[in-house]
């Protein structure tokens, strides 16, 4: 009888620690803006100069990328992440000038089979 109750106790502190890690890390997808978005509306909307630290990230990514390989003959990972498109092209080609500080931008999303993200697009509201 005592080992049945020891079983008994010892499974109900896994179950309580299982609990708790499980709250924990629902608490953190909900906190991560991507899986919220896409959990709750698949579009949602970015200030424009949010949009263009994207820009500006972007350019610099594709910068070193060039320098890599011109300089040291390195090839850029083949994944690399998701493209980003601003209108009808690549944000690294984009003018950051040309993009509205305050204007609102629709972000929708583009995933693969495996469900992951493979382009963002932004678009004027």
């Amino acid at each position: 009888m005592l080992l049945f109750a020891l079983a008994l106790t010892q499974f109900f502190v896994n179950y309580h620690s299982y609990q708790a890690y499980v709250d924990t890390s629902i608490n953190m997808s909900q906190q991560d803006r991507v899986v919220t978005v896409l959990e709750d509306n698949p579009c949602t909307y970015v200030h424009g100069y949010d949009l263009i630290h994207l820009i500006l990230e972007e350019q610099k990514r594709v910068g070193l990328e060039k320098l890599n390989k011109e300089y040291y003959d390195v090839e850029p990972p083949l994944q690399r992440g998701c493209s980003i498109w601003i209108g009808s092209e690549e944000a690294y080609l984009t003018d950051p000038s040309k993009v509205d500080l305050n204007a609102l931008y629709t972000v929708s999303y583009e995933f693969d089979t495996h469900g992951n993200v493979v382009k963002a697009y932004y678009n004027p509201k």
